[in-house]
């Protein structure tokens, strides 16, 4: 399985599958050995991800895990977690270790959305006036904020839309202790 996955990826990379026609080498397969396409995408994706992989790669090549460890692996391995992922597939099956690398894929996607969550600095509010006299608003916020701002906007737009009888109406209303202004239910 390892000789057959590098030599997907030496032909993928030579293009061989272009030179006879092919969109994709994944098409190329499916014609040339019969794998539907979702197989010959998933090969061709381990035979590219075991190139980054040697630790993978090499255990794959000794026989020391299978196809289906080796598939789970390379969805979610870096280079800082290939050696901890081996060790699991080592104790766990297939099926086992398919469930752990899911896990340890939303944990990745939760660290990678950390660690790109825009800085301080990033952070912004600019408007300008056009010629027409309107006002052109634009904003760089955490989505917290955006959220509270354009809930503030939306609230904004219905008051504006609001014939002056209603507005009058309810600036004539008492007000409570805290001195805001008391709607009617």
């Amino acid at each position: 399985m390892h000789r057959l996955l590098a030599d997907l990826r030496t032909f993928d990379s030579a293009g061989g599958w272009h030179r006879q026609g092919f969109g994709t080498c994944a098409h190329w397969l499916s014609w040339r050995v019969g794998w539907d396409l979702g197989t010959a995408r998933e090969h061709l994706r381990v035979a590219r991800a075991l190139h980054t992989l040697p630790l993978v790669s090499e255990a794959l090549s000794a026989g020391k895990i299978s196809y289906s460890k080796t598939r789970a692996i390379t969805r979610v391995a870096t280079a800082a977690t290939e050696a901890v992922l081996l060790g699991y597939a080592q104790h766990c099956t297939a099926s086992q270790l398919e469930t752990v690398c899911r896990k340890v894929g939303v944990l990745g996607a939760d660290a990678a959305s950390r660690a790109t969550r825009p800085h301080d600095s990033e952070r912004y509010v600019a408007h300008t006036t056009t010629a027409s006299g309107m006002v052109c608003v634009k904003a760089c916020l955490r989505p917290d904020e955006a959220a509270l701002l354009l809930q503030v906007l939306q609230q904004a737009a219905v008051d504006c839309t609001r014939e002056p009888a209603e507005l009058s109406a309810e600036t004539s209303a008492p007000s409570g202790r805290d001195g805001r202004l008391r709607r009617g239910c």
